[in-house]
């Protein structure tokens, strides 16, 4: 595995049986790196140190598959965060990383779970859409809408990503103006192929907790552009990145 923090290039190997496709995320403080799970062998989400590669923590959930292990993603005080099933655990450096205690529980079928760097506010997706709740659980109110077709389990909303100061929120979305297509479509995003010229557009809203109609050009929604266009959206297959 291959990492960039700041300027200078981490190179490590870290193995685990016949590891597949799965990503990194680089802590804060970049000292630290979280691995997705990856189905094809079993690795849980694991935290590496990102000078050695070394593994410090592991977590699952027994019966729980692989392929619902969200992706976990840091708040700026370097406390990690996860989804397994619809658990959601906190991972902090105060001990090591040494325990991983569950701190919410989310509706069953959420998924993309994030959280803004203050450590307040989570967004996940469920039922195609985008929900936030403080990160006690409370406070849950629906944030975005769209038309979506019954048939088509992956189009909604999806992949949110707050900006640093947690003031926006960024995400993926289908609506009519495009229709993501994908050959695999697991809980967590992962492992999504995207072909043809129908994809997720990236949207941006205030993350002020209210409900954004994305099919009504007035809503307050964002529409990002390609430079010129007053029309093309950018397409995105992807998770997002705020920096």
């Amino acid at each position: 595995m291959m990492f960039k923090a700041a300027n200078n290039l981490r190179d490590f190997n870290f193995e685990w049986e016949d590891i597949g496709t799965t990503y990194g995320h680089l802590s804060p403080n970049e000292k630290y790196v979280a691995v997705d799970a990856q189905h094809f062998s079993d690795l849980p989400i694991v935290i590496l140190d990102a000078t050695n590669g070394e593994l410090v923590s592991g977590w699952e959930v027994e019966g729980v598959s692989f392929l619902d292990h969200g992706i976990p993603v840091w708040a700026a005080d370097n406390t990690l965060y996860f989804r397994i099933g619809n658990g959601v655990y906190r991972c902090s450096p105060n001990d090591g990383y040494a325990t991983a205690p569950k701190v919410l529980t989310l509706p069953a079928g959420s998924s993309f779970l994030t959280i803004n760097p203050q450590g307040t506010k989570f967004v996940f997706r469920n039922s195609k859409h985008l929900w936030m709740c403080d990160s006690d659980g409370s406070n849950l109110q629906q944030i975005t809408t769209a038309a979506t077709f019954d048939s088509i389990d992956y189009d909604g909303e999806q992949r949110p990503v707050f900006s640093p100061d947690g003031k926006y929120i960024a995400f993926t979305g289908a609506t009519k103006k495009g229709t993501p297509w994908s050959d695999h479509d697991y809980p967590d995003g992962s492992w999504v192929v995207t072909t043809g010229g129908k994809f997720g557009y990236i949207i941006v809203i205030p993350a002020d907790g209210k409900l954004y109609d994305l099919d009504n050009e007035n809503s307050g929604a964002m529409w990002l552009r390609k430079p010129g266009s007053s029309s093309n959206g950018i397409a995105c297959s992807g998770s997002l990145i705020w920096r």
